[in-house]
């Protein structure tokens, strides 16, 4: 477990305007970010106990609320507008106990929908549920169990979180069955599709590991109907403060972060997904906050100080647009700008514990965060009606010694927090006021990744930019992925460039709330007469692992044709002059994409089509964004996606060899496409 301390210092804010009787930021874009010019060397973070010896006159009775704090419930079951907790369950099976003096050991488990009711026979499987489905249930049999032994089933979430633990106490010895559930419907749960992991675990050593998946609600962020209320909220709001302390922590650091700083950020973004996670129907992409964290010993404070301020700002969108209807007409954005503001003030202050007095550049910092925090809370003021916004100024004296500018803070924003895990307010999830997924103001996210056409291998510093939003735009890394947020929904265009290679476009088509995954080849600058033809695909639980490219072609000087393929990858300097350039299971990782390469075009027809090797299943590859584009020296001149369609062949195009017209054909069946070239 990551030790969180209250961060340290950055960044001097305007004030978002507030207006009494709206309720709501009047501008859309957050407080502008500027490093104040302090004349003195920024205190590094004290370590524990060096300055205890300075004077602490009083501790706020705010304080004293601290260990209570402790004692609000951690789960979602139970409170109100909560369905109870489905526990675990359990049954002897027709053998009786019997004692066996070793560790238990898995027989058979499944994810089904239907709560078990006997060891035998064992529930129908279901891996596949959506957000209207009252539970989900696992199932498992166990021999050599102990009366005693603790089970433990953990539910984590697509983006890695654990959300709900099911923990059992065996009674009985010897083979049992057992399973528990985890309440979807009108709960948390429903507002986190993807797939899920279950892990099951006896005495802290693993058992069994499965997972199910969860379809989308039509809601965005999912969740349709859920209360969110003092628990939830409370999280929310401890989640932006911990955000507004990671924005600060940098200013403190040199060139690279030190390993307390890397820690404490860490954590602080841990509680932000947390945080994030309470409110099921917030879209966003919550990849985005666990990226950052895992990033943060490899790059600069001064990076971080930047992503972490373009984190708060599209956050902060996200949170304006929640469709979310809320007790007393407050709204969900002013309680994260009282965290993220709140959370800044207590980072700027604790860097400064051990000095007599903070500098004027940070006081003047300090107070702009603690004026946009007041004002914020103001907004959400009908659901915390015993705390008044004044004391952000009236219980704050920046002129005294840091520790006690710190201590009045951190009581303040234990009164704060205590507040609303106190109220009665609640939000439900589904109401008027955000995004419904298609309409003005609805975004997705694209990620993918960039590679080399000729050789597979990715492409760091290509450019990738949404085709007419020239601001959306990203660099690839050095493993060569890229994400670009904040993409309107619908039909949209992708264009990619790197020097020395053919600027490409792809067609992608995004959807609200949801991260598509559009991976890339771009060729390399090709001759008077050469073509590449690239094919790239998305690959769901690793499936397709392997599609092939097939190229159907004109022998020179022969009425034959000739089959390029994996078995027969053909010749670049030779008949057929056509090679199989990539082979994706040639290359490390079986990345998702291939290429093949045309010296020369020879008069005749070229077929084109692509095949799903893995062959999973019929539906495997209409599924799977495969996408074929071709290039030649003047550039791209073709792109197409495969078709929805049961099959596992995708006739794809016909060219003519003697002009270099491309025919689109694209249908998906059962069947391969002709070998004819003629």
């Amino acid at each position: 477990m990551r030790i969180v301390l209250l961060p340290l210092l950055p960044l001097l804010l305007t004030a978002t305007g507030w207006s009494a009787d709206e309720k709501s930021p009047t501008g859309s874009s957050f407080p502008r970010v500027i490093r104040p010019n302090i004349t003195e060397p920024v205190p590094l973070k004290p370590n524990a106990g060096s300055c205890q010896a300075n004077s602490l006159k009083r501790t706020p009775a705010a304080l004293q609320l601290l260990a209570q704090m402790e004692e609000r419930p951690r789960d979602f079951y139970g409170l109100p507008g909560h369905p109870a907790d489905k526990r675990a369950g359990q049954r002897v099976s027709a053998n009786g106990p019997v004692k066996l003096e070793r560790l238990a050991t898995l027989g058979t488990q499944r994810i089904t929908g239907v709560e078990p009711t006997a060891c035998e026979p064992a529930p129908t499987a279901r891996t596949q549920f959506t957000a209207t489905d009252p539970t989900v249930w696992h199932f498992l049999t166990v021999s050599g169990a102990a009366a005693g032994e603790v089970v433990v089933w953990e539910w984590i979430r697509p983006d890695g979180s654990r959300h709900d633990t099911t923990r059992l106490t065996l009674n009985v010895s010897g083979s049992v069955c057992m399973w528990a559930g985890l309440n979807i419907a009108g709960t948390t749960t429903a507002g986190f599709p993807g797939t899920w992991t279950v892990r099951v675990t006896v005495n802290s050593t693993p058992l069994a590991t499965t997972t199910f998946t969860l379809g989308a609600s039509n809601t965005p962020g999912g969740g349709a109907g859920t209360r969110v209320c003092r628990n939830e909220l409370s999280l929310f709001y401890q989640g932006a403060h911990s955000l507004g302390t990671a924005w600060v922590r940098p200013v403190f650091e040199g060139s690279i972060f030190s390993p307390l700083a890397i820690s404490q950020i860490q954590g602080a973004l841990d509680n932000l997904l947390a945080g994030v996670n309470a409110v099921p129907c917030i879209v966003f992409d919550r990849t985005r906050i666990t990226a950052l964290s895992r990033r943060i010993p490899t790059i600069s404070p001064d990076t971080a100080i930047t992503e972490t301020e373009a984190l708060i700002r599209d956050l902060q969108l996200a949170v304006r647009t929640v469709p979310l209807t809320c007790d007393s007409g407050v709204n969900l954005e002013s309680l994260f700008v009282v965290g993220v503001h709140l959370g800044a003030a207590v980072g700027w202050s604790t860097g400064f514990t051990c000095q007599d007095a903070i500098p004027n550049d940070v006081i003047s910092a300090m107070q702009a965060h603690l004026e946009t925090a007041r004002q914020a809370a103001e907004a959400y003021r009908p659901c915390s009606s015993s705390f008044d916004p004044d004391l952000f100024r009236t219980a704050i004296n920046l002129n005294e010694p840091g520790i006690e500018v710190f201590t009045d803070l951190v009581g303040v924003y234990n009164l704060y927090v205590w507040n609303v895990s106190l109220s009665d307010c609640c939000c439900t999830c589904g109401g008027p006021g955000g995004s419904t997924g298609g309409g003005a103001g609805a975004v997705g996210t694209v990620s993918g990744t960039v590679r080399n056409a000729s050789n597979g291998q990715v492409l760091a510093n290509a450019r990738v930019t949404v085709v007419g939003a020239t601001t959306i735009n990203a660099t690839t890394a050095a493993d060569g992925t890229y994400t670009l947020r904040s993409v309107p929904a619908g039909a949209q265009r992708l264009e990619a460039s790197a020097t020395g290679f053919i600027t490409t476009t792809v067609n992608v088509n995004v959807t609200s709330g949801q991260t598509l995954t559009q991976n890339i080849s771009l060729s390399p600058v090709l001759q008077t007469g050469q073509t590449r033809i690239t094919l790239n695909w998305t690959k769901t639980n690793n499936q397709p692992n392997d599609l092939d490219m097939h190229l159907v072609g004109p022998i020179p000087n022969s009425t034959s044709c000739f089959h390029i393929y994996y078995s027969s990858p053909g010749n670049l300097t030779a008949s057929p002059f056509a090679q199989l350039e990539v082979d994706n299971i040639n290359v490390s990782g079986d990345p998702p994409t291939e290429t093949v390469r045309i010296e020369r075009l020879t008069p005749g027809i070229y077929r084109f089509y692509v095949h799903n090797y893995s062959g999973n299943s019929q539906a495997e590859l209409a599924a799977s964004r495969a996408t074929v584009q071709v290039f030649g020296s003047g550039g791209q001149t073709f792109s197409d996606t495969v078709p929805s369609g049961t099959g596992v062949y995708w006739s794809v195009f016909t060219m003519d060899g003697t002009t270099g017209q491309i025919t689109r054909t694209g249908t998906v069946s059962g069947t391969a496409p002709p070998q004819t070239c003629r």
